[in-house]
């Protein structure tokens, strides 16, 4: 035959396996949707998790990654301890000149990202709109490949020599929703920061600074970084090297690799600490190649990633397992067709083929669901009320290709088992209706599968268990009861105007109704803003993370955390600037084990980068941080003369006055001219109640989704055992005909496939305890969840939370396996005789 009629000949056959593939998938509807629905279910979460960590790990749009690199700092000796991180992204800006002026081999740009005020107040929100600044160097947009759509951009001499004019370079989306994508916008003058800056330039469409999707702000605006307010309002910012606030980007010169490059800002970095040992002796440097998530966090986030993709292959795998068994049930059960087949002379490759059809179908059928419901679905929602669909999670070639990869994985995966076992059909005892007869042993990894998924489901609901019973022993360590807040703005004026404003308003507020104690601080337990750092000893020999809060007079008693030793903040540490701290036991006893804290001397580096010392002069009880399951650690630090931009002023009263205290807050917020700014977990004034039903609820709702987490597997085990019992079943045929013959009962040999069941799922159950146990002890180091959040211990509730995960998961067990026992029990005892 010639080459061109056996192509067509073979695309034939494959149109006619492909028809007849559909045709009996048609009609057992039961299993193709279970299948289905299952496959869509694994594919799903890979490509969902592959286009997540795609849409984290692409470069920043717009950008040319070639030769792009992030320069580190490399901490040494104690620094690295102290720091507790591999390395640090931030220089000083006089260790950032030095580099930029030295020879690298690169062309060193700097950056740093804030939140400006832009604008004129807003009367509807009492205070003034914000807007994202990047403050960088000249050449930023050169360093990082990018074109502006309009204007010629910085003048390369403002990076040393600024002129006395500000400019300004808009982002596309800001020049667009902000400024209504005014042709003549350049030469235009904008307000930041209340100066006015000239517009110089438009960046292009699709560049939104040099981050990750996700990072990248919707509207966002370029100032030279000589502008940026630290070098204007202090002049001795230049010269210190103990402040550490600069990012570090730059690119290859033609002909330097990364590794010389690497070796050149090593060699600078030694310079510096040999010229300036007092801040520099443990600082090396490092060149990493641009990473859009920031190189420092690369290793950590690739170990996430890989964890995340990991769970989602193994319930890819899961999945295949659990309907491979599924199809080896539907194959023994044509295992006569397809002996008769093989009879008639149907090739060994001809029936792996026919049979290999149906997974293939199946695959994609599930893969389409997947992909309707990740990329469809939003597309009709965006289509619908008329919003674009971001890019990263646009259906593109990429994602199109990564679902067809998986497909045809998934089809390999669990249709050539099937295909394999009964393409060798055993053919006088499946011509005498002994069905299943050659498959007995081919169903033991499907049995281990469904072992091991049982294994797994357990330690979910274990983990669920004491997360929820976390709902028990919970404790704030204050009162909750007669307690109000409210997270306001600074008042707009001067430094001192708006210092003023909120004493008069504080002293206001005491003499209010019901109200027994004021204080004002830079954050408040569970307002849901994180402000960890690491704490040191005066000599650097422990290290801790702990919480920081600047807070005002009266803060202890307002809140109604004890004092348990020394003094509290009082207004005089406030007005003098004093170097005092007053720490939580849980950080005194990190710290200072087995000694009086009183007295010692602790080093902090807080956001602005410089190093404080500072003397404990008082220790509290453990009370809550920014979330019940934060680190309870904490330090509070006198509030500077400086006001934060925002803050919380808080009241207390006796419990049940809440609605006075509420009452007694917007009326200081009136006075001051504000309204409460809405916070992560809470729209305004927020009560002591409130941070109760949401603290209990989140822990209830974290649980809640480990179980679900824990049940989607259980679901997944169930598919599994479903396919071992029906195998078993349908391969114990004769078997069951026979104990059927001789006399056994329906009930008889009811239980006695229920027994295979427990027997079945009975060693994933106690592995799964074990590996339960192991976890609710070590969760805390491992994931940084704490399982429990106060001194309550589990006590009587885990051999219970043990029991009922164990119920839980041999009850699923038994009704996955109560279909095909009940199967069993209408075998007729006439098999028996007719396949002899």
């Amino acid at each position: 035959m010639p080459p061109r009629f056996r192509f067509l000949d073979a695309l034939d056959s494959i149109r006619r396996d492909l028809t007849h593939a559909l045709r009996s998938l048609a009609k057992d509807r039961g299993f193709t949707l279970i299948c289905v629905i299952s496959l869509g279910i694994g594919i799903g979460a890979m490509v969902a998790l592959t286009t997540f960590t795609r849409a984290i790990t692409a470069p920043a749009r717009g950008i040319n990654t070639s030769g792009l690199a992030e320069v580190l700092v490399l901490p040494q000796g104690p620094l690295r301890v102290k720091a507790g991180v591999w390395a640090l992204e931030q220089w000083s800006y006089p260790d950032y000149q030095a580099l930029r002026d030295a020879d690298t081999g690169m062309d060193v740009t700097g950056w740093v990202r804030e939140s400006d005020v832009f604008g004129e107040p807003d009367p509807e929100t009492a205070g003034s709109p914000r807007v994202s600044v990047l403050y960088v160097s000249a050449n930023y947009f050169h360093t990082f490949g990018v074109s502006l759509a309009r204007g010629a951009g910085f003048d390369p001499a403002i990076d040393d020599k600024p002129s006395g004019e500000a400019r300004v370079i808009l982002s596309h989306d800001f020049w667009k929703s902000r400024m209504n994508g005014d042709p003549e916008i350049l030469g235009k003058a904008l307000a930041i920061n209340g100066l006015p800056h000239t517009v110089i330039g438009v960046a292009p469409e699709d560049f939104r600074g040099h981050f990750h999707a996700f990072q990248s702000p919707s509207s966002l605006v370029f100032i030279p970084l000589d502008r940026h307010p630290r070098l204007r309002e202090s002049a001795s910012i230049r010269d210190d090297r103990a402040v550490d606030w600069i990012h570090i980007h730059g690119r290859l010169k033609p002909g330097v690799d990364i590794d010389r490059a690497n070796a050149l800002v090593t060699a600078a970095a030694a310079g510096l600490a040999e010229r300036y040992p007092r801040t520099n002796e443990f600082k090396s440097a490092t060149i990493q190649p641009y990473a859009s998530m920031g190189a420092a966090g690369k290793p950590e986030s690739t170990r996430v990633i890989s964890v995340l993709l990991s769970l989602a292959g193994t319930v890819l795998l899961i999945v295949c397992l659990n309907i491979s068994g599924m199809m080896l049930v539907r194959g023994a059960t044509r295992e006569r067709e397809l002996s008769i087949r093989a009879a008639l002379g149907a090739s060994r490759q001809r029936l792996i083929r026919h049979l290999f059809f149906e997974a293939l179908v199946l695959a994609f059928a599930g893969g389409a669901i997947s992909a309707f419901v990740l990329f469809g679905v939003p597309a009709i929602i965006g289509w619908k009320l008329g919003v674009p669909i971001p890019e990263e999670i646009d259906l593109d070639a990429a994602n199109v290709a990564i679902a067809l990869g998986l497909c045809l994985v998934v089809s390999m995966l669990f249709g050539l088992l099937p295909a394999i076992r009964f393409s060798r059909p055993t053919l006088l005892p499946a011509l005498k209706d002994d069905v299943g007869a050659g498959g007995r042993h081919t169903i033991r990894i499907h049995r281990i599968a469904a072992m091991v998924q049982i294994g797994i489901a357990v330690p979910f609901l274990v983990v669920a268990g004491v997360m929820i019973d976390r709902a028990r022993t919970a404790e704030f360590g204050f009162p909750i009861d007669g307690l109000a807040a409210a997270r306001l703005p600074l008042p707009e004026g001067s430094e001192r105007e708006a210092a003023f404003a909120v004493r008069r308003v504080r002293d206001n507020l005491k003499q209010a109704s019901g109200v027994r104690s004021v204080a004002v601080g830079g954050g408040m337990p569970i307002d849901f803003d994180y402000r960890e750092f690491r704490i040191a000893t005066a000599n650097d020999t422990k290290f801790a993370t702990a919480h920081v809060t600047h807070v005002a007079e009266n803060f202890l008693e307002t809140v109604g955390a004890r004092l348990l030793r020394g003094r509290t903040i009082t207004a005089d540490d406030r007005i003098a600037a004093a170097a005092v701290a007053v720490v939580s036991q849980p950080l005194a006893e990190l710290l200072f084990p087995g000694k009086e804290p009183i007295g010692e001397r602790v080093k902090v580096t807080l956001d602005e980068g410089r190093e404080q010392e500072l003397t404990i002069v008082g220790v509290t009880a453990d009370f809550a941080t920014s979330q019940l399951t934060t680190i309870r650690p904490q330090i509070l630090l006198p509030l500077p003369a400086t006001l934060p931009r925002t803050m919380f002023l808080m009241a207390r009263g006796a419990p049940g006055d809440e609605p006075k205290l509420k009452a007694a807050l917007e009326t200081a917020l009136r006075e001051l001219g504000v309204q409460a700014l809405p916070g992560v977990a809470f729209p305004g004034i927020v009560t002591g109640q409130d941070m109760l039903d949401k603290s209990i609820g989140d822990l209830i709702a974290e649980g809640t989704a480990v179980g679900v987490a824990g049940g989607a597997v259980l679901v997944l085990a169930a598919l599994g055992i479903i396919g071992v019992v029906a195998f078993m079943v349908t391969t114990r045929t004769r078997e069951l005909a026979l104990r059927m013959a001789l006399g056994a009962t329906r009930l008889g040999v009811f239980r006695l496939m229920l027994t295979d069941v427990v027997r079945l799922v009975i060693p994933g159950v106690i592995g799964g305890l074990m590996l339960g146990a192991i976890l609710i002890r070590t969760m805390q180091d491992v994931m940084g969840t704490p399982l429990t959040v106060g001194t309550t211990p589990l006590g009587f509730m885990e051999p219970v939370i043990y029991a009922v995960a164990s119920a839980i998961a041999i009850s699923v067990a038994l009704l996955a396996g109560v279909p095909a026992a009940r199967r069993a029990t209408t075998v007729p005892p006439m098999m028996a005789i007719r396949s002899e």
